[in-house]
């Protein structure tokens, strides 16, 4: 809308005076104001999306069935259509358009079809925890900004499924396909150093993606975003894995032909989440940090009520001496992802 300035020619003393249309410009000053509002409202939308939280810890002790092998067989399928993208004749064997295909499908559940499947599918097993049977139901707004969309959605937390014998979350999914290659590009393509990846890592976790906006800074998460890294880098296997080259996999992909194919194994495709899905990929074990005091005493007094009833463990890390020994097996890196000494502020 455009306000042009008003002249008023029957009153002498401000004949030759043109001045704003103030009426007009309330009109723009509201609609600038709805623009920055609903813009706010998206950005705060699109970080429950991609900031939401896993409960490994309501209903943790329920039966639920392992959907690794499912899992497994769903990633080939989408290695497979990944590669008729990837595949251009006139390009040949192109690396850029390689990623590029990949991360069609393995990204973040609103750009990534794999994630968005996981997030929205009922042929694995989950278990759904309502809001208000959360561990995290008594967030506030002001404590966790995204906590303020709860009323709006019924349910904001991520849902736990079984992988490889593991609890874990779908929005780990998120966090080893989208951030993991992030670092892995920050490692390789940037020519970083390991611990200024991970520290990156941290920093994302601290602020927009974690604790400012969730209240939550989970050690989970950056786990995730390490064993996505080491799945970026197996992808062509061109240079050894950060822990050791035992624990090398792949490649999965090789060019042969001019064609970007799958590197099949004994005749069959090698990738296994088991090669990547650990013990520190369960919030119950692989314990957070809070942003506050007051967050870290809602969530433990939410701990002692589960424990009350029950007469079960819940206090994390829930098995002690496995994530110990996880962080153990995996030091010095595993100190900026595993936290196995309790809940704590951050």
């Amino acid at each position: 809308m455009l306000c042009r300035a008003k002249t008023y020619k029957n009153y002498p003393f401000i004949a030759s005076e043109s001045i704003l249309d103030y009426s007009c410009l309330m009109k723009v000053c509201v609609q600038v104001l709805t623009v920055i509002l609903c813009s706010q409202l998206f950005l705060l939308q699109s970080l429950v999306v991609q900031g939401s939280e896993v409960d490994n810890f309501t209903g943790r002790y329920e039966p639920l069935d392992d959907s690794m092998e499912y899992l497994n067989q769903k990633i080939e399928e989408a290695f497979d259509q990944a590669l008729l993208l990837a595949n251009d004749e006139k390009k040949g064997c192109s690396e850029k358009l390689l990623y590029k295909s990949l991360r069609v499908y393995f990204r973040n559940h609103v750009q990534g079809k794999f994630n968005r499947w996981l997030a929205h599918t009922d042929e694995i097993a989950k278990r759904p925890v309502n809001n208000s049977r959360s561990i995290y139901t008594d967030f506030r707004w002001y404590e966790a900004p995204t906590a303020v969309l709860k009323d709006i959605y019924q349910d904001t937390t991520a849902e736990a499924i079984m992988v490889s014998g593991v609890q874990t979350g779908t929005d780990k999914f998120e966090h080893f396909f989208g951030r993991g290659y992030a670092y892995f590009k920050k490692l390789k393509g940037k020519h970083k150093k390991i611990k200024e990846v991970l520290r990156f890592g941290h920093y994302s976790e601290k602020y927009f993606l974690g604790a400012q906006t969730t209240g939550i800074y989970s050690y989970g998460d950056l786990a995730a975003n390490f064993h996505g890294m080491r799945f970026w880098n197996h992808l062509q296997l061109k240079s050894q894995d950060i822990l050791g080259p035992e624990y090398n996999q792949g490649p999965y992909v090789v060019c042969q032909a001019g064609k970007w194919q799958k590197k099949l194994v004994e005749g069959k495709f090698p990738f296994n989440w088991k090669n990547y899905i650990d013990l520190s990929w369960d919030e119950g074990n692989n314990c957070s940090a809070f942003r506050t005091k007051a967050l870290l005493n809602k969530v433990k007094h939410r701990i002692q009520i589960l424990e009350n009833r029950t007469g079960q463990r819940y206090s994390c890390p829930v098995d002690p001496e496995g994530i110990s020994a996880l962080k153990e097996k995996m030091f010095p890196y595993s100190k900026w992802f595993i936290n196995s000494d309790g809940h704590k502020r951050l």
